[in-house]
């Protein structure tokens, strides 16, 4: 019942200082995890859980299996999944399964990244995606929730149809692989729309709207 004029969207940021000051140690994070180098990274990176459906982009290696200079990594906190992650990626020859990793690891990991992918059950939003939006890496995503509207469908990344879309990830990771031009310009854009999603803008934002609505009482 609150009036529009009287709410505000606050979201997650991206800590810019985070990704300014991140400095890694040692020979690189491919080298850390042993994952190939002179190859473009198809990057999973969230929780190893049923509602992420990290699953589905093991599937999509599945499928891409063929796909030369092309390697998937999926990284995070192992739950519900781990165990099903771990039995289906056995035997993959174009992925790299790495489990947790520290905030520097994630960060020189979404650098490195030529592309991200998310096909999740359920999502708010995503703060992930907008960091790798953030570094220019465009989003391979099912367009659920939040996402459909963080992600815009041939401008920042691809949508699919739905999580279980198995073949139209693969051809969307396909055609951005073919065609590095188009994945640069997407990068481009998409690197454009996370700069409007930082915590000192989100926090800006929402302390003059604070402002505003204390005069208007």
């Amino acid at each position: 019942g609150c009036p529009k004029e009287k709410c505000h969207l606050y979201l997650s940021g991206v800590d810019e200082e985070s990704f300014r000051n991140s400095r890694f140690e040692g020979d690189g994070v491919r080298s850390k995890y042993s994952i190939p180098e002179g190859v473009r990274l198809v990057t999973y990176l969230g929780t190893i859980e049923e509602r992420k459906n990290p699953l589905a982009v093991v599937r999509v290696a599945k499928q891409l299996s063929g796909l030369r200079d092309v390697h998937f990594v999926v990284a995070g906190f192992p739950s519900n999944q781990h165990q099903q992650i771990m039995k289906e990626a056995r035997g993959l020859t174009n992925l790299t399964y790495i489990g947790e990793i520290n905030d520097a690891d994630k960060i020189e990991l979404i650098r490195e990244s030529y592309l991200n992918i998310l096909l999740s059950h359920m999502e708010a939003l995503g703060l992930t995606q907008i960091e790798f939006m953030y570094c220019g890496v465009p989003v391979v995503t099912s367009a659920v929730g939040g996402q459909a509207w963080l992600i815009r469908d041939g401008v920042d990344g691809i949508h699919v149809d739905g999580p279980k879309d198995i073949i139209g990830a693969a051809e969307a990771v396909r055609i951005l692989v073919e065609n590095p031009e188009m994945r640069d310009e997407l990068g481009q854009n998409a690197r454009k729309r996370a700069e409007n999603f930082t915590l000192a803008k989100m926090t800006s934002a929402l302390s003059r709207r604070l402002s505003v609505l204390k005069n208007s009482y």
